[in-house]
């Protein structure tokens, strides 16, 4: 049986439409202000709307993040080769809507990165909680 591109395409959208997308939602309701979740992505893949393949980004009710951060201009980088060890920790105070998102490797070298205004980019993709 040959399939045609068009039965491809339909297939491949049937897929995508029904599939979960990391567990916390799925096509049809990525991005709905009932999600009510924010995630922190550590992403080593670049994908069209990154700034590169090692960059954390901060997404709120969806899995598309709502900013992004490149690690590699800060001289981090999250998937050097060898084993490596990191911790993070996650810090979000509700008044000044500033999160602040701390690490450490190897249990010697520490960073911080702050993400200010995210009342603003809730606003656009709904209220986290």
């Amino acid at each position: 049986m040959k399939l045609q591109l068009r039965d491809l395409l339909l297939l491949l959208h049937q897929i995508i439409s029904f599939h979960p997308i990391v567990g916390l939602t799925n096509a049809k309701t990525d991005g709905n202000i009932s999600n009510k979740f924010i995630g922190i992505e550590l992403d080593t893949f670049k994908q069209w709307v990154d700034p590169d393949g090692n960059h954390i980004g901060i997404d709120i009710n969806s899995v598309k993040s709502v900013k992004t951060e490149s690690l590699s201009k800060h001289g981090i980088d999250i998937a050097p080769i060898g084993p490596n060890f990191f911790n993070f920790w996650v810090q979000y105070n509700g008044s000044s809507k500033i999160l602040d998102l701390n690490s450490q490797l190897n249990s010697v070298r520490r960073w911080n990165l702050t993400f200010a205004n995210l009342d603003d980019s809730a606003s656009k993709s709904g209220k986290i909680f």
